[in-house]
């Protein structure tokens, strides 16, 4: 059986998601004096030390490495992120690797049902919010994905 080449690579970067990948949701909380809501965003991120493997990584689903913070001890190495934050991208990253994900296929499943009903930001939204109805869902899946982590389903 021949595999093509963009399968290979997608299989590869679900292993590294698998090991090194989190799926997490983002919560800010505004200060009173600047309208004390509560904001959610999904994030989808790769965090190592091995900036190469996350240069391939963005190659494959686009987007930066990023240097990550400073290093605490002098003998630590530099850690690299990848980071995508778009929900469009998300889906696209999550909807590949699916397949061959083993380690964080009840995070990606959740998080894939949560993005069908995820609505894009508009400019108004940025400024005063999402709905009651996004923040609501946005708030489950942050319950959820943080018990799925916590459980280790």
């Amino acid at each position: 059986m021949l595999v093509s080449e963009m399968q290979t690579e997608i299989a590869w970067a679900a292993g590294i998601f698998d090991g090194e990948g989190s799926i997490f949701v983002s919560k800010a909380t505004r200060p009173v004096k600047r309208g004390g809501r509560v904001s959610y965003q999904l994030v989808a991120c790769v965090t190592m030390t091995h900036k190469e493997t996350l240069e391939r990584l963005a190659s494959i689903f686009g987007n930066k490495v990023l240097l990550q913070g400073r290093r605490s001890k002098v003998w630590w190495k530099a850690a690299y992120a990848w980071r995508l934050g778009n929900p469009e991208d998300i889906r696209s990253f999550l909807t590949a690797i699916r397949p061959y994900s083993i380690t964080k296929a009840v995070e990606i499943d959740l998080a894939l049902e949560a993005l069908v009903s995820w609505e894009p930001l508009t400019r108004q939204e940025c400024r005063s919010g999402v709905s009651e109805l996004q923040t609501s869902l946005r708030a489950g899946l942050y319950v959820d994905l943080r018990e799925a982590k916590r459980v280790g389903v």
